[in-house]
């Protein structure tokens, strides 16, 4: 990579006015300085329902890795990545890499609400058509949110 996505990114930060934040030092997880009061409520809603447990009648499952987002992306901070590994599966078809969607794929869930009513819902497990498995960890999210600011045309 010769740096030019990167560039386009710094440059369309400070075309939107975001330039002035980049400079000051801030801890992983916390809201960039000079934020508006809207955009810090938004930030703390967006940070709180990240963090915010839930349960099968909060809407969780019927599968799942954990209860709350934060769970298994906290290394660093909230939003960061993790040291649980996550299980990926898939195939190859036609020499590209299938995650097997029909499957469920490609990442396994693996736990379940349990028993609602009269179906038991369980963790998954990898489907016997998976010829690639791979543990990984959760992603770091950091900046995510300045990345999906940034118009798609000026990344194309």
């Amino acid at each position: 990579m010769d740096g030019r996505p990167v560039m386009a990114i710094v440059l369309t930060a400070v075309g939107l006015g975001l330039g002035s934040v980049w400079p000051v030092a801030t801890d992983f997880g916390d809201p960039l300085p000079d934020l508006s009061a809207d955009e810090l409520a938004r930030f703390t809603a967006g940070r709180d329902a990240f963090e915010e447990v839930e349960t099968a009648a909060d809407g969780l499952g019927p599968v799942f890795n954990d209860t709350a987002c934060a769970r298994c992306h906290n290394v660093g901070a909230t939003g960061g990545g993790s040291e649980t590994l996550e299980t990926r599966f898939g195939t190859l078809t036609d020499g590209a890499f299938d995650p097997l969607a029909e499957r469920g794929g490609s990442l396994i869930q693996r736990d379940g609400i349990g028993l609602q009513g009269t179906c038991a819902f369980v963790g998954e497990v990898v489907p016997a058509e998976a010829t690639i498995v791979a543990g990984r960890r959760s992603t770091p999210l950091f900046g995510l949110g300045l990345v999906d600011a940034v118009p798609d045309a000026e990344l194309i």
